[in-house]
């Protein structure tokens, strides 16, 4: 089972969000007012999406009870469900699986060659010299969500999704306005 969902955070207003913020911990609060407005308020609209999807699932099961390990990745306390959080700028997503699962959502912009070098594989190189350096926005949400539904610790360029001259299409892709997820 995997359920995932991407909003515009302007899509929520401050009721929406003053709701969630009422409903976490005392410790996810306190985390929360550290931030810094923008911060603030994509971290609000992430776990705004989150309790949403979980009710469209029929969890009982509420954004109080999220929590961060050691490595900063997110979980549910007392569930079996895996989740992933992400946001960039205007847009949050999240994503509810029983399996580890990860995602990701990035703005489409320019990039250094030296990113492009230092993030992606001689195939990724490759690929992207013939199809534009758009596709890095692609590629480095593929990475993002990898790394954040693996268990092992890899670099950015050891991984490649290219296979056969293109990339791969065992992951669910997509592009919303100006951003790739």
């Amino acid at each position: 089972m995997l359920l995932y969902k991407f909003s515009k955070i302007s899509e929520f207003s401050e009721t929406d969000l003053g709701l969630t913020y009422n409903l976490l911990s005392v410790d996810q609060q306190d985390y929360i007012d550290r931030l810094n407005s923008l911060k603030k308020t994509q971290s609000l609209a992430v776990r705004t999406l989150l309790s949403q999807l979980l009710k469209e699932l029929d969890f009982n099961v509420s954004v109080k009870n999220l929590s961060a390990d050691s490595n900063g990745k997110p979980y549910l306390v007392n569930t079996n469900m895996y989740i992933s959080l992400t946001h960039s700028n205007e847009y949050v997503g999240c994503a509810v699986s029983d399996k580890p699962v990860g995602i990701d959502v990035e703005q489409i912009k320019d990039v250094k060659d030296s990113v492009i070098e230092r993030v992606c594989s001689k195939d990724e190189i490759n690929y992207l010299a013939k199809s534009g350096k758009d596709e890095f926005f692609t590629l480095w949400t593929l990475k993002e969500a990898y790394f954040k539904a693996a268990t092992e610790t890899l670099k950015m360029s050891e991984i490649s999704f290219i296979e056969n001259g293109k990339i791969t299409d065992k992951y669910t892709l997509g592009q919303i306005d100006n951003y790739k997820w």
